[in-house]
C-alpha cells in the first residue's frame, strides 16, 4: 500500500508540474506573438507615410505664326496628358473640349486653332508625333509634351 501511495504521489506531482509548466508557457507564447505582429505591421505602414514624389512633366507650346514658344515644367500625379493640361489650364492658356474621339485641344498658349485655316493643335511626345489624343496619352516621369500649332 505504501508503494501505491508513493506512485500516486509521484504521478500527482508530475501532473501538477505539467499543469503549472503549461500555464507558464501560454503567456510566454502570447508575449512573443505580439512583437511579431507589431513588426509585421510596421513595414506595411511605412509606405503610406512615405512622401509621394510625382512625375516631372514638361509642356511646351509652339505656334510659330503667332510668336508663341513657351515651356512649363510640373510635378504631377496625373495619369493622362489631358489631366495635366486641365490641372494647369489657366497658366497654360489651354482649353480642352470633348469630341467624338475623346478630348481635343482647341486652345493653347491662349491661341485658339482656326478651323477655317485648317489649324489644329498636334501633340508631340518626347519629340515624336503622338499616337494618342490628350485623353488617352499616358504621362511618364520625364516626358516632354509639345503642343504644336499645325495645319492639314
Amino acid at each position: 500500500m505504501k508503494n501505491l501511495s508513493r506512485i500516486l504521489a509521484v504521478v500527482m506531482a508530475a501532473a501538477a508540474l505539467l499543469v503549472f509548466t503549461g500555464c507558464q508557457k501560454a503567456p510566454a507564447n502570447t508575449q512573443t506573438a505580439q512583437p511579431t505582429a507589431q513588426a509585421t505591421a510596421e513595414p506595411t505602414a511605412a509606405p503610406t507615410d512615405a512622401p509621394q514624389t510625382g512625375k516631372s512633366v514638361t509642356i511646351k507650346i509652339v505656334a510659330a505664326n503667332q510668336n508663341i514658344d513657351t515651356s512649363f515644367t510640373y510635378t504631377t500625379e496625373a495619369e493622362m496628358l489631358a489631366d495635366v493640361l486641365t490641372e494647369h489650364a489657366q497658366e497654360l492658356g489651354v482649353t480642352i473640349e470633348d469630341g467624338q474621339y475623346g478630348a481635343y485641344i482647341t486652345t493653347a498658349g491662349g491661341y485658339t486653332a482656326n478651323d477655317g485655316s485648317n489649324e489644329f493643335w498636334s501633340i508631340l511626345v518626347n519629340g515624336e508625333v503622338g499616337m494618342n489624343g490628350a485623353s488617352t496619352q499616358p504621362v511618364a516621369d520625364g516626358d516632354v509634351f509639345t503642343l504644336e500649332l499645325s495645319t492639314y
